[in-house]
């Protein structure tokens, strides 16, 4: 193809593209690849890639209009040739195993690149997340100083209900800054060791 098209990640009309993404990749980003290579006395080229799923879930099945997930689906037409030769080209397999290696050292390294962007994100929540935990925390106990303390029934209802929605702001933000925000580390560093274990084996073959 022209290497248009495929940005399926971060795109403008993605409900979950936030503003500062839309800024640094207007377009979108291209994260997501569909690697492809050709055996013997074949060509293959991709004519096409596409985003395949609506913009929106059917409102039948949602009861708000947002994207299917923050990636979109990724679709791509393949051209396949036969080449009629006698028998098989090797210099044109290596020069085809040659630029996919490439390609696919190059697509790896543009994915840790992303994960280590993403795992400093990662730390920044996980400080945002627990120094709002405290803060709210502290909101929570100067709620029983006595400036609180009335004998007015509408003031303690007030007081009731805003000490309930500090208790429940607490725990999603220090959940958030605990659990979750560890499990998404553990999956990203994960993901790293395994592109970085693929280009290793890469390396290791080439020696």
């Amino acid at each position: 193809g022209d290497g248009k098209g495929g940005e399926t990640n971060a795109t403008p009309y993605n409900t979950y593209t936030t503003a500062q993404e839309k800024l640094e990749s207007p377009m979108g980003k291209r994260i997501d690849y569909i690697l492809y290579t050709a055996g013997p006395n074949m060509r293959v080229s991709s004519s096409e890639c596409k985003l395949p799923l609506p913009r929106r879930i059917p409102t039948s099945l949602s009861s708000k209009e947002v994207s299917y997930s923050d990636h979109e689906g990724v679709c791509a037409t393949l051209r396949i040739e036969d080449v009629k030769e006698q028998g098989p080209d090797v210099r044109n397999l290596v020069r085809q195993k040659s630029s996919f290696c490439q390609d696919r050292h190059r697509c790896v390294k543009s994915s840790i690149e992303l994960i280590d962007k993403a795992l400093v994100a990662a730390n920044f929540d996980r400080l945002f997340y627990l120094g709002s935990f405290f803060v709210l925390l502290l909101l929570f106990v100067a709620s029983f100083t006595e400036y609180f303390l009335t004998e007015s029934f509408i003031i303690d209802s007030i007081v009731f209900v805003y000490r309930f929605i500090l208790t429940l702001c607490s725990i999603y933000s220090l959940f958030m800054g605990t659990i979750f925000n560890r499990k998404e580390k553990n999956a990203l560093l994960g993901s790293k060791a395994t592109l970085q274990l693929i280009i290793s084996e890469a390396k290791y073959k080439s020696l």
